[in-house]
């Protein structure tokens, strides 16, 4: 049995009489009870022994800025009390939570999303082939290298089970050569690595950056009418682009949209509550906080988001 904890404040836009009455009781209960009131905590069942709890507390996030000690210590007995009621393991507080607010068994989201739209570079790229009408094997892929050697390695593993071919664009020519040359004899990939960007961007019909592109020597201006998946900067003013996609909108099941209910969406992002449901189903959520891209890791979270009939809208910039 899993059960996590969403933390919600109390968002100061009710307008009615009895909201307001409501609104008050729930600061008077504050100071004396450390029991919540019942519509403060809504369980949400997403799968077979893995609850959601969404735990509305009666406080602005804003009053949690410089809170007193009665205020914290009062905090830190309603959080502890909730998860022993409901065998919560842990919580998470949004990201307008304050940055100093520590209590036991809460900790400030540490998903943005980041992971997630890293683990979806074969399902983005495989959209971007349905697009242009095309076998992604056929799909003609360049990767700009930047300095993280195993965000490399990762990908050129999960891109040589789809594609024929890839050309790696880096300033470490012979050591990614060295790399290339076992993948070669593991997995069959034909990979071109060159130093040069406009050469290996110049037939490219999909680009993955990983790299901050104003380290690179460009002679000129370039125009590239292709889509680039951005993991990196694009720091740059010799290359116009016309399709970059920066991250990830994300589809939650229908199921789960509505299980979770709407207050959740004034204080977590979809992406972020992808990720959090996700890693967490997965037991995988240490891998973000050590930046951990183990290639399996990325391939078991992609696999998982479309089984568990998740989708997404790449965001184009």
């Amino acid at each position: 049995m899993t059960n996590i904890g969403l933390i919600l404040f109390y968002d100061g836009k009710e307008g009615k009489k009895g909201d307001l009455i409501k609104r008050i009781l729930n600061v008077l209960r504050s100071f004396f009870s450390t029991k919540l009131s019942d519509d403060a905590v809504k369980k949400a069942e997403l799968y077979d022994g893995f609850n959601v709890f969404t735990v509305r507390l009666p406080y602005k996030a804003s009053e949690l800025e410089r809170p007193g000690r009665f205020k914290i210590r009062r905090l830190k007995k309603i959080i502890k009390r909730l998860c022993l009621d409901y065998s919560i393991e842990k919580c998470y507080f949004p990201h307008c939570a304050p940055d100093k607010l520590d209590i036991d068994f809460c900790v400030k989201d540490p998903f943005f999303g980041r992971f997630l739209y890293k683990a979806l570079l074969v399902n983005i790229l495989k959209l971007i082939s349905e697009k242009k009408g095309k076998d992604i094997r056929e799909l003609d892929v360049a990767i700009i290298h930047g300095n993280d050697y195993t965000f490399l390695h990762s990908y050129i593993k999960i891109l040589s089970s789809i594609l024929k071919f890839l050309t790696i664009i880096t300033h470490e020519k012979e050591s990614i050569e060295n790399m290339t040359d076992n993948i070669f004899e593991e997995t069959g990939l034909a990979v071109r690595v060159t130093d040069n960007l406009a050469g290996g961007m110049k037939d490219a019909e999909a680009v993955i950056n990983l790299a901050d592109l104003g380290d690179f020597d460009i002679p000129g201006k370039m125009k590239f009418n292709e889509p680039v998946v951005n993991y990196g900067s694009i720091n740059t003013d010799k290359i116009k682009f016309t399709d970059i996609i920066n991250s990830v909108d994300v589809i939650l099941p229908g199921k789960f949209e509505e299980k979770l209910g709407k207050d959740v969406y004034k204080f977590y992002k979809r992406i972020e509550l992808a990720e959090i449901i996700l890693l967490n189903r997965l037991e995988i959520g240490t891998c973000t906080i050590n930046n951990n891209l183990d290639y399996a890791v990325l391939e078991k979270l992609a696999r998982q988001f479309e089984r568990d009939g998740f989708g997404f809208i790449p965001v184009i910039s």
